[in-house]
């Protein structure tokens, strides 16, 4: 499916709101002439986007819907060791991120369908992103334009070893949207076999998409993203929630939490599972079935950018392949362990569903 242009995509975004508008209604608003319309909606019919009359928007079916952050990631490799107080020589490269996005992007490179939500700014650095996106495999026509603010930037300072030494978030864009401004339409719900959702959105976004999602009889995951940021979700609960060993600790209201009891704890606190990554030690996992820990996989060490993201994104198409919750997230310490090495996400890694003998977690789960 080619991708829209931006006059395309406020179409769609239009049509999202009400299929039954006509070319003079989009004309006006839009303020573009009707013949102007007609040949972007002949273009869009044409590119497999929408059919019909009134227009039916097509979308994936069983698709995983990402919902969350969309920005430009700026990483900035130290040099040397970082000295406090003083200017530090490095080299600055910059790439689509956001956590949405990433993990988006992670699942389209296994070949699973994947529908990017989220805001980006009117401006080149939303497009540029967008761009990229969908030429990795997203389909990203339910991402809407916000002129109110521009597009997300995350910058990271990397040590010479590839450890982080300070995040940097500036995502005004998110702080004021809804999730009718976000327009997630019920069809797309419907046709999802997972929800995730990122702790960049607001609150009262993330309940509006449990609510969503809860009567559609699509699981939600979530992922916690930072210690600041998991205070939004505290009070919520998920089919699965993603984050390390001191967001746990944030969502379950504690000063502190060990790493082996973490996962555990979340799910005693009233989420369906959980997944606790503990960086290079890999990720522990529980359920109400059971419970166990999945080793990082030894790779080329590379920066730790992306890698998080990576190892939600393997989980989650683990799952939406029918494994079990511990060899789902075998496949998401493989799809890390690939971000590790900066070899990039690829289908090949992920290609043959794990069978259950070669998932490499311990585990106590019960059958």
């Amino acid at each position: 499916m080619a991708d829209p242009t931006p006059q395309e995509r406020r179409i769609l975004e239009e049509l999202r709101d009400n299929p039954f508008l006509s070319q003079m209604d989009l004309a006006k608003r839009l303020r573009i002439s009707r013949s102007t319309v007609a040949s972007h909606v002949r273009s869009l019919q044409t590119k497999g986007h929408i059919e019909g009359r009134a227009y039916v928007l097509v979308t994936p079916q069983d698709a995983v819907l990402c919902v969350g952050g969309i920005n430009t990631d700026i990483t900035f490799r130290l040099a040397t060791s970082f000295i406090a107080g003083t200017s530090n020589i490095g080299s600055a490269t910059d790439s689509p991120g956001g956590v949405a996005r990433n993990v988006a992007e992670a699942i389209a490179s296994t070949g699973t369908n994947v529908i990017l939500v989220g805001p980006i700014g009117d401006d080149n650095r939303g497009r540029d992103v967008i761009r990229a996106t969908s030429a990795a495999g997203v389909d990203c026509t339910a991402v809407t334009t916000h002129a109110g603010a521009p597009t997300g930037t995350y910058t990271a300072v990397i040590d010479p070893t590839g450890g982080l030494v300070v995040g940097l978030s500036d995502m005004r864009i998110l702080d004021s949207i809804t999730w009718e401004s976000l327009r997630v339409g019920s069809h797309l719900v419907r046709q999802a076999s997972w929800m995730f959702i990122d702790a960049n959105l607001p609150q009262q976004v993330a309940e509006a998409a449990i609510g969503a999602a809860g009567p559609a009889g699509v699981p939600i995951a979530a992922d916690a993203v930072s210690i600041q940021k998991a205070s939004r979700f505290a009070g919520l609960r998920f089919d699965l929630v993603f984050c390390n060993v001191d967001e746990a600790a944030v969502l379950l209201g504690r000063k502190k939490i060990s790493t082996d009891n973490a996962a555990r704890a979340l799910v005693e606190l009233g989420h369906g599972a959980a997944v606790v990554t503990h960086g290079p030690e890999g990720a522990s996992w529980a359920n109400t079935q059971g419970s166990g820990h999945c080793p990082a996989i030894n790779t080329v060490h590379g920066d730790v950018t992306g890698a998080g993201d990576a190892l939600i994104a393997g989980t989650l198409v683990g799952l939406n392949r029918g494994e079990n919750l511990g060899g789902a997230v075998t496949l998401g310490t493989k799809l890390a362990s690939l971000a590790l090495g900066r070899a990039g996400a690829s289908s090949a890694a992920l290609q043959a569903r794990t069978p259950a003998h070669s998932d490499t977690s311990s585990k106590k789960e019960n059958p």
